[in-house]
């Protein structure tokens, strides 16, 4: 497939050139949209020790541009079509993702990473990992690693304190470049809620005052940066990856986390928010995560829908995002420009 990533289950170290490991998948980064330039080859060599924030970094440039926003069927179905497992494999092709929305895209640079940590031979994933790691039709929020990274509230935050993966935290002063990033352009946590899921890149100061960058699925014009003032931005919630050596953990959660299914139907407050992610900003401890199951649970499929070019230093035209939409409903996607 153009500009897919293949992850090989039995190989933990394969190269891109099939010809030189005959056992190796050949491995294509997430590339243009099509009609533009053909992807990029990636070669054998592992890569050099590298902290977490510079692999997402890494994924977010070798994401195709454009392919619209679109908060709907169609867009969940292309999300389903870019992530596939095929002979033990995880097939990525983010250009597959026509249309896409902002908690698909920040998932499709996850994903990603766990693909070139697992390339380097510093990540290995079994079969229950990578169903794990499937959008499921009619996924609901909370349910499964998919419902929950999709949900209202800290979705993203909540799956990585549940599975310890990395830290959460609100301090603008802490963040840096490739983290996770929940934005509120409202005051509503939850039910009644106008987020945007995004991968945090820096702030910039101008004449008439301070913006953040950052990248995702955009209104209206899909995978790209955006800068919008810091003003409009009501609560922010960082998550940054921090332990990949975790990632196993993925596959035991509880089917289910009732908080963030929750996030449908009720508000939640900011202290509770921050409780239920172990949330840690300065003078602040974290608290420690759950500890999860011993047994793998299967992702459930809800009988019912539920919930659920560029270069980085040029910083793209401020953006003043409209009037708040309407709360999602069912598992419809969050987000907005």
């Amino acid at each position: 497939m153009i500009g897919a990533i293949l992850l090989g289950l039995s190989v933990p170290h394969f190269c891109a050139q099939a010809q030189t490991d005959p056992g190796g998948p050949t491995v294509i980064l997430g590339g243009p949209a099509a009609g533009a330039q053909a992807p990029m080859k990636v070669s054998a060599a592992p890569s050099p020790s590298r902290d977490m924030n510079a692999l997402i970094l890494d994924a977010v440039r070798a994401m195709p541009t454009g392919g619209s926003y679109r908060a709907n069927v169609a867009s969940l179905t292309s999300l389903r079509r870019a992530i596939q497992a095929t002979n033990s494999r995880l097939v990525i092709d983010p250009a597959q993702a026509t249309p896409n929305f902002c908690s698909g895209a920040t998932y499709l640079a996850f994903l990603s990473v766990l693909i070139q940590l697992n390339r380097d031979g510093r990540l290995p994933l079994d079969e229950n990992v990578l169903t794990a790691l499937l959008v499921q039709e009619h996924q609901a929020d909370g349910a499964g690693i998919w419902g929950r990274w999709n949900a209202n509230g800290p979705g993203t935050a909540r799956l990585f304190h549940e599975a310890d993966l990395g830290r959460n935290f609100t301090s603008f002063e802490e963040a840096r470049p490739g983290d996770f990033m929940k934005v509120w352009w409202n005051d509503e946590i939850g039910a009644r809620e106008s987020g945007h899921s995004v991968v945090y890149l820096g702030r910039t100061t101008r004449a008439d005052g301070e913006y953040v960058e950052y990248w995702s699925s955009n209104m209206p014009n899909g995978f790209g940066y955006n800068t919008v003032p810091r003003e409009r931005i009501h609560r922010q919630l960082f998550t940054r990856f921090e332990h990949p050596e975790n990632v196993a953990r993925l596959a035991s959660l509880p089917a289910r986390d009732k908080y963030l299914g929750d996030m449908l139907k009720r508000p939640s407050s900011p202290d509770e928010m921050l409780r239920m992610v172990g949330a840690q900003d300065a003078g602040r401890p974290a608290v420690p995560a759950p500890a999860p199951l011993p047994v793998a649970s299967p992702v459930p499929v809800a009988d019912k829908p539920g919930s659920a070019s560029k270069k980085m230093a040029t910083p793209a035209p401020a953006v003043t995002p409209a009037a708040s939409p309407a709360p999602k409903k069912g598992w419809w996607p969050f987000g907005r420009s």
